[in-house]
C-alpha cells in the first residue's frame, strides 16, 4: 500500500510533501491507497490528510471525515466547497502553499555580528508561548521539549525563534520587532533548513497563500513553491 500511496502523491510532489514526508517518516496510518486516491491518519500531527481524483470521490470519504476527531487537510481546488459545509464542527480553515527545499547541500547561515544561533531550551518557553499566538497554549512548550526550536540571539538576549510543528513543517517564525531587517528571518530559516536535512528529512513549509513577504523569504533561499493549494479544515 505505501507504494501505491507514494506513487499517487508524487504526481504532485511540492503540493503533496505533507503526506509523503508523513509516510516517509514513519508517522502515517495509511487507510487507504488506490488509483482514485490516497487517505493518511497522522496521529504525531492529529491529522486526516487525504487527496483523490474527483468530487464525487471525495463526498464517499465525507462521512468518515465527519467521524474523524483530527483536523482535515485536503488537496485538491474542489475540496473548500465539499468540506466546509460538511466540517461544521472544525469551522477553522487555512489555505496554503507548500513550500519545499529540494537540495540536498545545507545552506549558508549568514549572521550579522553580534547575533547568534542556538536551541531553544524551556527558559524560554513562557516568552515563546506568549509572541507566538496561532497555536494553543503549551504548544511551543512542547516543541521545545522536542528538541525542534532555535532560537536567534542577539547578544544575550533572544531576538526570534523557529521551529518544526508536529507533522513536520517548518514554521513559528517570529523575529521580535526591535530585531527586524537585519537578516535574522532569513538566517534563523537557513538553520532550521539544515537541521532538517541533518535528521534526513525534506524541509518544508506551509505558506499561506496571501502572505507575499514569506512567499518571497522563502524563494530567496532557494525553496520551490507548490502550483496547487492545500486546505486545512481545523478545530
Amino acid at each position: 500500500m505505501q507504494q501505491a500511496a507514494l506513487q499517487w502523491l508524487e504526481r504532485e510532489p511540492l503540493l503533496h510533501i505533507c503526506m509523503t514526508e508523513c509516510i516517509r517518516r514513519g508517522h502515517a496510518e495509511l487507510l487507504y491507497a488506490g488509483r482514485d486516491g490516497v487517505v493518511l491518519r497522522d496521529p504525531v500531527g492529529e491529522l486526516l490528510e487525504i487527496s483523490v481524483d474527483s468530487p464525487e470521490t471525495l463526498k464517499r470519504w465525507l462521512p468518515f471525515l465527519k467521524r474523524e476527531p483530527f483536523d482535515v487537510v485536503a488537496h485538491q481546488p474542489f475540496a473548500p466547497d465539499i468540506l466546509a459545509p460538511a466540517l461544521a464542527d472544525r469551522p477553522g480553515a487555512m489555505h496554503y502553499y507548500h513550500s519545499v527545499y529540494t537540495k540536498k547541500e545545507p545552506l549558508d547561515v549568514v549572521l550579522p555580528e553580534g547575533a547568534r544561533i542556538a536551541p531553544l531550551d524551556k527558559r524560554y518557553s513562557e516568552l515563546a508561548e506568549r509572541v507566538y499566538t496561532h497555536a494553543p497554549p503549551g504548544y511551543i512548550t512542547g516543541r521545545i521539549e522536542a528538541g525542534v526550536m532555535l532560537g536567534v540571539f542577539w547578544g544575550e538576549e533572544l531576538a526570534g525563534f523557529i521551529g518544526q510543528h508536529t507533522e513536520g513543517a517548518q514554521g513559528m517564525l517570529e523575529i521580535f520587532p526591535a530585531y527586524r531587517r537585519r537578516g535574522l528571518a532569513s538566517a534563523l530559516m537557513a538553520a532550521n533548513i539544515n537541521a532538517a536535512l541533518a535528521r534526513g528529512e525534506t524541509p518544508f513549509g506551509q505558506i499561506v497563500t496571501d502572505n507575499k513577504a514569506s512567499l518571497a523569504l522563502s524563494r530567496s533561499l532557494g525553496l520551490e513553491i507548490s502550483q496547487g493549494i492545500a486546505h486545512w479544515f481545523y478545530r
